[in-house]
């Protein structure tokens, strides 16, 4: 293994840090300003910064013409209806339930990859899939649904994770002919229909005027610090270590949004759902190495 890959990658460790505080973020704005009003307030700037972004970094904003199609459908998937889940699901349950329930996705992928013959399916991946799933059942499970998420809005943040993982493999082709960067940006106007739709008036309802200034604080935190600089942060760290190492940070987000609600809300997962948190992670970890790697019984070639 190389020293970069071994050193810990700044940009990664700011992208997680924004990751991990967005749950907490997200709460605290939807004290003043409902879920589908942050989608389409969210993505506005959003678009823009990065439509900015890619001119000067690519010399354009649009895939080609042939593979627009297919990009603006995963906008709509990945923007779009993940995010109209995402952000409804959120409503209803705690950053640390909604963190680990998102950190299926690195299951999920996967499984999808093998449906559309991306890949060839891992038995020991599939056994880490089913892992991490036993412990999506006891967190759901585990709480006290007036101290921690109720059933419907843990099962939407979950279906979220589905659209996420569903996304990323329909993008799967176009990721290998462009910058991911580009992807994204190229991607974004095919959320914009739904977000219209399900965002305007509820977006026209909040009044701007009178809204907090911690809520206006964590409103940047979600648009810019989330939005904007993390996933740029993401695209630079994959760029600088290579994607499998870059999934890796990933597994930081649930701990870091558990000890930031702790931090703001006092919000702590119940025993069985510590459980539950354990098991995920332990799931997701193996069925990631074991998809690296081929089999858990043989290490990962040198130089990797």
């Amino acid at each position: 293994m190389s020293s970069r890959v071994k050193a810990i990658n700044l940009p990664l460790v700011i992208t997680m840090l924004c990751w991990g505080f967005n749950f907490v973020s997200m709460k605290l704005v939807y004290k003043q300003v409902p879920p589908d009003a942050v989608a389409l307030v969210r993505w506005i700037p959003m678009w823009i910064c990065l439509a900015v972004w890619a001119k000067w970094r690519f010399g354009r904003i649009w895939v080609d013409k042939d593979d627009l199609l297919r990009c603006l459908f995963v906008g709509f998937l990945s923007m779009g209806l993940y995010m109209a889940l995402f952000l409804h699901g959120l409503k209803g349950t705690t950053p640390s339930e909604a963190a680990i329930l998102l950190a299926t996705v690195p299951i999920l992928t996967p499984i999808f990859a093998v449906l559309f013959r991306q890949e060839k399916a891992n038995g020991w991946a599939m056994v880490g899939a089913v892992v991490a799933f036993s412990g999506v059942g006891l967190l759901m499970a585990g709480g006290d649904q007036k101290l921690h998420g109720s059933l419907i809005a843990n099962v939407m943040v979950l279906a979220s994770a589905v659209v996420w993982a569903l996304s990323t493999a329909i993008a799967r082709p176009l990721l290998g002919k462009y910058p991911a960067g580009l992807v994204l940006t190229s991607s974004l106007p095919g959320a914009l229909p739904l977000l219209l739709v399900m965002g305007t008036r509820a977006a026209l309802e909040v009044n701007w005027g009178g809204l907090e200034p911690y809520v206006w604080w964590n409103l940047a935190q979600v648009v810019f610090a989330s939005g904007v600089v993390a996933f740029l942060m993401y695209y630079l760290g994959i760029a600088q270590i290579g994607p499998s190492a870059a999934t890796m940070y990933q597994f930081v987000v649930p701990p870091l949004s558990s000890l930031f609600a702790y931090a703001v809300f006092g919000t702590v997962l119940a025993p069985l759902q510590w459980v539950g948190f354990a098991v995920v992670l332990a799931g997701v970890a193996f069925g990631s190495y074991c998809r690296a790697v081929g089999t858990p019984f043989r290490s990962a070639p040198r130089g990797a």
